[in-house]
């Protein structure tokens, strides 16, 4: 479980439904309690405070609202029930940037990802920063932090996906019949890319063709492209 401290009406509403995390106390204006879509999620178990709005950090967007959180990240694959079932999968390869991070999970659920996997060591932590930059939708997926990432690969691989990686060198220009019945999407980290170690586990390596103009997109719009075209076949 991961304890996380979060602002906005958007993000404390998804966490408030979410079957992944428990809002354990909130505080807000008057006016923001008001304002939430359903009361009957505020149950007995939460402590609720209301505040005067100068309670609030004002260099935050809180909306009047801020709440202690805590999330249910997965620790291995076969916590997840609905595995055998999945169609997509996206593996955050080391991403850096918690705004990255954010985005990219934004992008995973409205593309109907399955689930999200992301490194536990060496890649940007989920913190609150991530929660607002998902805009909420860090609640309503469920996220796997492994700490072996190349063995989580290869189980993915066992289970039956094919792991589509993204590359500059040696990849297939991006089209939908590239993606597999069962596929397992990778973002590389933003400076370098994937590994040359993750590249050899993938089964696909494939490229966004983009404007000579342009260097490189960033990760979390590769994200949002890649998915994009794989839930085109869901």
């Amino acid at each position: 479980m991961i304890e996380l401290n979060i602002t906005g009406l958007h993000a404390i509403e998804a966490a408030l439904s979410s079957p992944y995390a428990k809002v354990l106390h909130l505080d807000c204006t008057e006016q923001s309690f008001n304002k939430l879509q359903d009361k009957a999620l505020i149950h007995k178990r939460i402590s609720i405070a209301i505040k005067p709005a100068h309670f609030f950090d004002h260099e935050n967007k809180h909306q009047g609202i801020q709440a202690k959180v805590m999330l249910e990240v997965f620790a291995h694959l076969q916590e997840l029930e609905f595995l055998h079932e999945a169609k997509t999968l996206l593996i955050l390869d080391h991403l850096q940037d918690p705004q990255n991070l954010g985005s990219a999970l934004r992008h995973a659920l409205a593309f109907h990802v399955d689930a999200v996997i992301i490194p536990k060591h060496k890649a940007a932590p989920i913190t609150s920063v991530v929660a607002t930059a998902s805009a909420g939708c860090l609640f309503k997926l469920p996220i796997v932090q492994v700490t072996s990432f190349i063995h989580t690969l290869q189980e993915i691989k066992k289970l039956g996906f094919g792991l589509i990686g993204t590359s500059v060198q040696k990849a297939q220009k991006l089209n939908s019949a590239l993606f597999w019945p069962k596929s397992a999407l990778i973002i590389g980290h933003e400076g370098k890319g994937s590994s040359q170690v993750v590249m050899n586990e993938c089964d696909t390596l494939v490229h966004i063709p983009i404007s000579s103009e342009c260097q490189s997109l960033n990760a979390a719009v590769t994200a949002a492209i890649i998915c994009y075209e794989r839930a085109k076949l869901l």
